[in-house]
C-alpha cells in the first residue's frame, strides 16, 4: 500500500489517542458509559457510513477508500481482506472491551479509576 500524505498526520493522532483511551475505558469508566460510547460509535457508522475521523483522513467514498484500521495493518503486512480487518474492528474489539469491562467491574468488583466523576461534573455545574 503506497504511502499517504499525512500518514501520520494530525488526525492519524487522534484518532490513535482515542482508541487507546477506548481499550483502557475498562479500567476507567463504568461500563454503563461504556455502553454509551458503543451505542454512540455504532450510530456513528450507521448514520454516516463509517468513523467520521477515518473519512476526515481518508476521504468519504468508503468503497474505495481503506478504513484506519486496514490501512495501518496492511502497511504492517496484515493479509486479512478489508471486510474481515472491519468486522474484527468494529465487533470483536468492541465486544472484547465491553466484555473486559464487565469481568472486570462485575465479575471482580472493581472500580473504575474515573468513577463518579461525571456526576460530580454535573452536580459541580448545577450549582
Amino acid at each position: 500500500m503506497e504511502k499517504r500524505a499525512g500518514d501520520f498526520g494530525p488526525i492519524f493522532w487522534v484518532h490513535t489517542t482515542l482508541l487507546a483511551l477506548f481499550f483502557a475505558s475498562p479500567f476507567l469508566l463504568s461500563w454503563a458509559v461504556i455502553i454509551a460510547v458503543v451505542v454512540l460509535y455504532a450510530a456513528q457508522l450507521y448514520l454516516i457510513g463509517g468513523c467520521f475521523l477515518t473519512q476526515m483522513q481518508f476521504g468519504k467514498d468508503a468503497v474505495h477508500k481503506p478504513s484506519y484500521w486496514y490501512y495501518y495493518l496492511s502497511k504492517m503486512g496484515c493479509p486479512w481482506s478489508k471486510h474481515a480487518v472491519n468486522i474484527f474492528a468494529n465487533y470483536g474489539l468492541t465486544g472484547a472491551v465491553l466484555l473486559l469491562a464487565f469481568v472486570w467491574q462485575i465479575v471482580c468488583g472493581k472500580t473504575p479509576l474515573l468513577h463518579g466523576m461525571f456526576h460530580r461534573i454535573i452536580a459541580a455545574a448545577i450549582k
